[in-house]
């Protein structure tokens, strides 16, 4: 859960800052559902109640592999880097 505690954070930071989409660069064997479902609803829940949900571009740069196979293809445009590998 350390992962969780160091993300909010900056999740956090990101969306306030603009309106932009935020891009994730993911390289994982997987993990707890749990952490993956808690970081997935802190990047797209809007930053206000009045917002536009926050809009995701997810990259795999070699692996995504299980829980992180999921929020790769949670995006709302995924890209795979050549050569990487998505396991569900």
């Amino acid at each position: 859960h350390d992962l969780l505690y160091r993300l909010t954070p900056e999740i956090i930071r990101l969306k306030h800052a603009s309106s932009e989409p935020i891009t994730v660069y993911i390289d994982s064997p997987g993990g707890v559902v749990d952490v993956k479902s808690a970081i997935l609803s802190l990047l797209t829940a809007p930053p206000t109640s009045n917002s536009d949900p926050v809009r995701l571009i997810t990259v795999v740069t070699s692996l995504a592999a299980s829980a992180a196979a999921v929020l790769l293809s949670s995006g709302s445009y995924a890209i795979a880097q050549k050569y990487s590998i998505v396991h569900y």
